[in-house]
């Protein structure tokens, strides 16, 4: 496999996990980043470390974004039930 075609499985496979373009962009960038300074060649790869490290970065990025809180009305509304 070339590094363009792993490029482009590792962008999809975090594409479909965060549902948002430009932080599945940012988190590939990230995950060939993290292994080019780990790994230190990149014609050396192993596709199965490239999805581990996206896959940790996309549980980063679970865990950075927090959920958004029931409205007033929401939990109000729940009580009176």
């Amino acid at each position: 496999m070339d590094l363009e075609n792993a490029y482009d499985k590792i962008y999809r496979y975090v594409y479909f996990r965060i549902k948002n373009r430009t932080v599945a962009e940012d988190i590939t960038q990230e995950t060939f980043l993290r292994f080019i300074s780990q790994k230190g060649n990149i014609h050396d790869y192993e596709v199965k470390y490239l999805y581990t490290i996206a896959r940790n970065l996309c549980i980063d990025e679970f865990r950075r974004v927090k959920p958004d809180s029931l409205s007033e009305d929401y939990e109000h509304i729940a009580m009176d039930s």
